[in-house]
């Protein structure tokens, strides 16, 4: 599952990157990241798919359904343990077709894996910042 969602993020984002240009940005540029990923984790931690889905846009509300987060969730926990924390790795916009993409990136740290990058997709529409796209990316998670 999984593999299927970075196989699917990996071509949309080539797509949008191909497209255009990015640019990089610091931690200051992206303040709504790190609120948004806290409601990821603790709705992961939580097992509460509405906190885990809630800055999602439609798009990705349609294609992470309650069966696959809780998917996500047995992976996260047989794969990599327990959520100790994250620190900011890096951010950048990129524009594509018709639209402007905001790529974050974050190391996780977990009790069996400390290599975790969880990297977020946002879109902003309608003068709101959405969340598009998730990754969370290890080798222990890729084997």
């Amino acid at each position: 599952m999984i593999r299927i969602w970075h196989t699917v993020i990996v071509i949309v984002v080539f797509g949008l990157l191909a497209a255009g240009c990015s640019r990089g940005l610091d931690e200051s540029q992206v303040p709504y990241a790190d609120s948004m990923l806290e409601n990821i984790l603790e709705g992961i931690a939580e097992q509460d798919y509405g906190k885990f889905s809630s800055d999602f846009n439609e798009n990705m509300k349609d294609a992470v359904k309650e069966d696959d987060f809780h998917s996500l969730i047995a992976t996260l926990d047989e794969t990599c343990g327990e959520y100790e924390g994250r620190s900011f790795s890096s951010a950048a916009r990129a524009a594509g077709a018709g639209s402007e993409i905001t790529i974050v990136k974050y190391q996780a740290t977990y009790s069996r894996d400390s290599d975790v990058v969880i990297t977020v997709y946002f879109n902003e529409q309608q003068e709101t910042m959405w969340i598009e796209g998730l990754l969370f990316d290890s080798p222990s998670i890729n084997e």
